[in-house]
């Protein structure tokens, strides 16, 4: 990577912070009251103090550089911005307390303003708009109508208050320009074209943090001007309340971690969890399967620093269910970017995620395990990493199964309800079969059922085949999956359509004669038969369909 790109970065956010602060200390900060003045002062120092540690400090371990990094979860300047945030919030609503005789509408305003800054600092630090694909939207939108909302409020408000009115407008646009627009640049080309270009990325996150830490500086600063230009509180009481408030939300900060665990939080729907342990201490706590595989990890009880992460990778395989080989292999390596809410706050989990994207080479109609493996590299090798204790099914001492998959045939069938042989209840459907009439004792019969699905399985199913002898009436019985074990009936997907071809063993001293063959379907689970119906709409007796007859000779 080039190093003089990230330097740059730097560089341009510590250009930003010395304009900001020149302006501030020569013209914002000397118009607020004593208490504001003393707030402002202590927030713009702290943030100046962590930036300029996190720009141009090089530290002699990960940890240390973990924790104060800017662009990272949970950590320092985690931190201090969502305490500056919820300061933002808690003067907003000291506004609506004093303005309490105003209009209903003047109180709303900043009502909403200090709910809106609470949530966001609650959110700042655990990061829960990443779960969210739309956020830059969603969000994107609640500060428009923010900003509109401030514009309104300013056309109604006092002319001492606009310049305070104007500043809120531009914090708001500082932070969202650092938290929403600046990404966005970093994927277009024309950050190519420029000094923060490393060749694969854009160097750029220290000036985006940097600006939106710098954004919520001035929003606080411009309601500590509009605080002003309220009835006064008095200074000791204002430090007081203040000093107060930042005690009480770092402390709901530490202590959240006591809320439920992350796979029942609403921004993580679709979690399952998960109780993997292995031999070096690594756990794995829940998954999400989409497109991207979702899994949250942590290094370890006590390891804030994510130090048991260190050269530790993970592949993702696609293991063909009949031969047990994989039929595609993805690799990267573990990273500490997302820290997630976690139901312990001694240890950090961390959220990976990997394409799921499969090539259309994959043969389709068969079952594939999802199977996670992690290892760590050294001295050349990729060391395995062995699971000591596991809550779902595992491949083997090192792979672990974390789901399974189908790939779809796009191809479709002309049939219909009227050309189908049988229905069953649970929306499968026998299009038809194709048998010889006569076969010989010891010898394999060749069937072929031809099968496609209205619904998606949901439970494992066994076909039988009942052979009985039209004389005697001896039975003699054979079972296995509709479509064997490349695609059971729990992968079948609506709009399915597939055929197979049975080699049904014939005993040695099977009694020669006719017999007639009957079908069926039954669950695994509590081996009960499928009821089945003809095209017709009628029943067969005993959910057992009669196919036809075969000449044993």
């Amino acid at each position: 990577m080039d190093a003089s790109a990230e330097w740059y970065g730097r560089i341009a956010a510590a250009i930003l912070y010395i304009s900001i602060s020149l302006i501030a200390c020569g013209w914002l900060i000397p118009r607020l009251s004593p208490a504001g003045r003393a707030l402002a002062s202590v927030m713009l120092a702290a943030q100046a103090l962590v930036a300029g540690a996190a720009l141009f400090i090089e530290f002699p371990s990960g940890l240390e550089t973990w924790l104060i990094h800017l662009n990272h979860e949970r950590n320092i300047p985690a931190i201090l911005s969502s305490l500056q945030m919820a300061l933002v919030g808690f003067v907003a609503l000291l506004i609506a307390w004093k303005l309490k005789r105003q209009p209903t509408w003047r109180l709303l305003y900043y009502v909403a303003l200090g709910i809106l800054f609470l949530f966001l600092a609650y959110d700042e630090y655990f990061a829960l708009h990443e779960y969210l694909s739309d956020w830059i939207i969603v969000y994107g939108s609640v500060g428009a109508l923010a900003a509109l909302a401030t514009l309104l409020v300013a056309w109604r408000s006092p002319r001492n208050t606009l310049k305070w009115h104007a500043i809120l407008l531009i914090g708001l646009g500082l932070s969202a320009t650092g938290a929403m627009l600046v990404p966005l640049f970093r994927d277009l080309d024309l950050c190519a074209r420029l000094v923060f270009w490393t060749g694969s990325e854009c160097m750029l996150f220290d000036f985006e943090e940097s600006l939106e830490l710098l954004g919520i500086w001035l929003t606080l600063v411009a309601l500590l001007g509009q605080l002003l230009a309220s009835p006064p509180l008095p200074s000791v009481r204002f430090h007081i309340s203040t000093v107060a408030f930042s005690v009480s939300w770092l402390f709901f900060l530490y202590y959240a971690d006591a809320f439920p665990p992350f796979e029942s939080y609403p921004a993580h729907a679709n979690i399952a969890a998960a109780h993997i342990e292995y031999e070096s201490g690594l756990r794995l706590h829940g998954y999400r399967i989409a497109k991207h595989l979702h899994f949250f990890l942590s290094p370890g009880s006590f390891d804030f620093g994510g130090r048991g992460f260190n050269k530790l990778g993970y592949s993702v395989d696609l293991v063909d269910q009949v031969s047990g080989l994989s039929v595609l292999s993805r690799k990267q390596y573990v990273h500490r970017q997302f820290w997630v809410v976690t139901g312990s706050r001694y240890q950090p989990i961390y959220r990976q995620w990997i394409d799921l994207d499969r090539p259309s080479t994959l043969p389709v109609n068969h079952a594939y395990w999802i199977v996670l493996t992690l290892w760590r590299e050294g001295d050349d090798i990729y060391r395995r990493q062995e699971i000591v204790a596991s809550d779902h099914e595992l491949l083997n001492d090192t792979q672990v199964i974390l789901g399974e998959m189908v790939v779809p045939s796009i191809s479709t069938t002309d049939a219909s309800d009227n050309d189908l042989l049988v229905a069953f209840d649970n929306g499968f459907i026998l299009d038809g079969f194709v048998a010889p009439q006569r076969a010989g004792a010891g010898r394999d019969l060749s069937i072929n059922f031809s099968w496609r699905s209205q619904e998606a399985g949901r439970a494992d199913h066994q076909q039988f085949l009942h052979f009985l002898h039209e004389e005697s009436g001896e039975w003699w019985v054979h079972d296995q999956q509709p479509l064997g074990a490349r695609l059971p009936t729990r992968l079948w997907y609506a709009g399915m359509a597939d055929s197979e071809t049975w080699q049904v063993p014939l005993p040695a001293d099977l009694d020669p004669g006719r017999y007639s063959i009957f079908t069926g379907l039954y669950r695994l689970r509590d081996l009960e038969r499928v009821p089945a119906k003809s095209a017709e709409g009628i029943y067969f007796a005993d959910a057992r369909v009669l196919l036809g007859s075969l000449e044993i000779e």
